[in-house]
């Protein structure tokens, strides 16, 4: 698949050819935003979302998370779900998902959403949930080394080496920089770290 894009109103499309728009969303699940999207480097048909319902969620089951397996083509919702919206990521090279779902911690899952459980180390609310419209994108799974992700929490980014479980603080951001809720950390998709 050359593209997938997530947009607020209009959920997700999968641009098979991407000169020419698709007429329809890729939904088999009613969605109206999508706010975060992550692969599996080593098999990018494997991914992760998180979406919303309305514009202005307030309370769980507003919205969630989803997976595909076949590449974006198709989505399932996660069998349990954390919270609404958020962020998520996905190892490089096995399908756990971490996902910060709006005003709660971070979460791990090794079974396509059915279980989480709570990251250790990180604060309990991450990502304001007020406002889907916030640019940060606090999270961020390493391209190289599966178990490895990364969160900027507050003004110190983290990391853990152990898929999630544990995470220990790595560098504080300068305040000078910028608040964090305007922050995205990235990954060098062809270097470790």
């Amino acid at each position: 698949v050359p593209l997938i894009s997530g947009h607020a109103d209009l959920s997700a499309f999968l641009h098979k050819d991407i000169d020419n728009w698709p007429i329809k969303t890729i939904e088999n699940i009613p969605t109206q935003n999508t706010l975060s999207f992550d692969y599996m480097a080593k098999d990018s048909h494997y991914m992760a979302r998180t979406m919303t319902t309305s514009h202005t969620p307030i309370k769980d089951g507003d919205g969630g998370g989803l997976f595909s397996v076949d590449g974006g083509v198709s989505w399932t919702g996660f069998k349990t779900q954390q919270g609404f919206g958020g962020r998520v990521a996905v190892a490089a090279d096995t399908q756990t998902i971490i996902w910060i779902p709006m005003g709660k911690t971070a979460y791990y899952s090794s079974n396509n959403g059915s279980t989480w459980t709570a990251c250790s180390g990180l604060s309990s609310s991450i990502i304001s949930p007020t406002s889907i419209w916030l640019p940060s994108q606090p999270l961020a799974a390493d391209r190289i080394i599966g178990s490895s992700f990364y969160v900027l929490d507050g003004d110190i980014l983290k990391g853990s080496n152990n898929t999630g479980k544990t995470f220990e603080p790595l560098v504080t951001v300068p305040k000078k920089v910028s608040p964090s809720w305007k922050i995205t950390v990235l990954v060098n998709p062809l270097k470790a770290g």
